[in-house]
């Protein structure tokens, strides 16, 4: 299942914004789809200095969300449980699509706000295999463009962070990753919900697509894919290197201090010919919704199993859709409310 066929149903319905005015990638772009922040997919036809369109606002709402994934809006978080629970192995297949090689900065990369360190890769998937054991792990991290084959990576708590911290206790220099930009939002979202370190965050996305996502294995690396993906970055992450990566627009739209990061060298760089580029804003609604349905989640799961039937979450945008969550459900007795508070207080500190 791809970007590709879920903009066609979005065009078919109507609901894909079509931006034919040249703009350009650095602020104008950007200041667009913060215009649209959640109203619409916004899709950029004329992007300066590039031949290739840039996509934005995929998955920027509970509604899309839900429509993408065919469910009732109060079936979600128990929608996504079941897909962490019951996790279906992807096929690993030939690569469908004949893709051309260019150099990484040749990609149409947005530069979202002044202040900001420059260009950001925002809406990649990184994918490492556990460099010490089995498994693998994809997740979200902003990826800083320095040059045509070199990169600094944000890394934050998950199991990419430990499969770092493992790797170096095991004196391994490198392991490769690979970066997959342009994806369904079925996908994007598994990518966001931080399953068991034993459970591939793909394999979650092809329990919610009906078992209709292929990969392929990279063809300079050890990492896999979505076969369907847009673009692909092979790359190998380097443990002994560090960058400055930073300045940065956080979840809550405030600006976060630079710090050093990993490097990671560019192997290649894949795309389809006509590749659509995705975007995603730092601090807009779809970047709190992939941060909040993860948190909301792991409170359903909680909240159920200590025998309360949840009505309804949702970690509300006066708190940038993580500082602040409401939390519905049917009450037994009197104390009720004081065992859900300490229960997701323990479950999302």
């Amino acid at each position: 299942m791809s970007l590709r066929e879920y903009l066609n149903e979005k065009d078919a319905e109507g609901s894909l914004i079509r931006i034919k005015e040249e703009l350009s990638t650095e602020y104008e772009i950007p200041a667009i789809i913060k215009k649209y922040d959640k109203d619409a997919t916004i899709l950029f036809e004329n992007v300066e200095d590039s031949k290739h369109s840039v996509v934005a606002n995929v998955c920027n709402s509970r509604n899309t969300l839900c429509k993408s994934l065919n469910i009732a809006h109060d079936k979600i978080h128990e929608h996504l449980y079941k897909a962490i629970e019951n996790p279906k192995p992807c096929k690993i297949i030939d690569d469908p699509i004949s893709r051309n090689k260019l150099s990484l900065d040749k990609l149409p990369v947005l530069t979202h706000y002044k202040g900001e360190q420059g260009p950001y890769i925002t809406a990649g998937l990184v994918y490492a295999k556990n460099p010490t054991g089995e498994g693998g792990n994809v997740s979200y991290h902003r990826i800083d463009v320095l040059s045509p084959d070199r990169a600094s990576i944000s890394i934050q708590p998950g199991h990419l962070k430990e499969y770092i911290k493992e790797a170096k206790e095991s004196d391994i220099s490198h392991f490769d990753i690979s970066i997959s930009i342009g994806n369904h939002p079925a996908t994007m979202i598994a990518a966001a919900l931080r399953p068991p370190k034993n459970v591939s965050e793909y394999s979650v996305a092809n329990t919610l697509l009906d078992n209709k996502l292929d990969l392929i294995k990279c063809p300079n690396v050890d990492a896999l894919s979505p076969a369907h993906s847009e673009i692909i970055i092979e790359a190998k992450l380097m443990l002994q290197q560090t960058e400055v990566e930073g300045p940065y627009i956080c979840v809550t739209g405030t600006m976060k201090e630079s710090k050093e990061m990993p490097v990671i060298q560019v192997v290649d760089t894949i795309t389809r010919e006509d590749y659509i580029y995705q975007g995603l804003l730092g601090g807009g609604s779809e970047h709190r919704l992939l941060e909040s349905i993860p948190n909301e989640v792991k409170l359903w799961r909680r909240i159920t199993n200590i025998g309360y039937k949840v009505r309804g979450i949702n970690m509300t945008p006066n708190g940038s859709s993580w500082l602040h969550g409401v939390i519905s459900f049917n009450k037994k007795t009197e104390n009720d409310s004081e065992k859900i508070l300490e229960a997701a207080i323990e479950e999302v500190p």
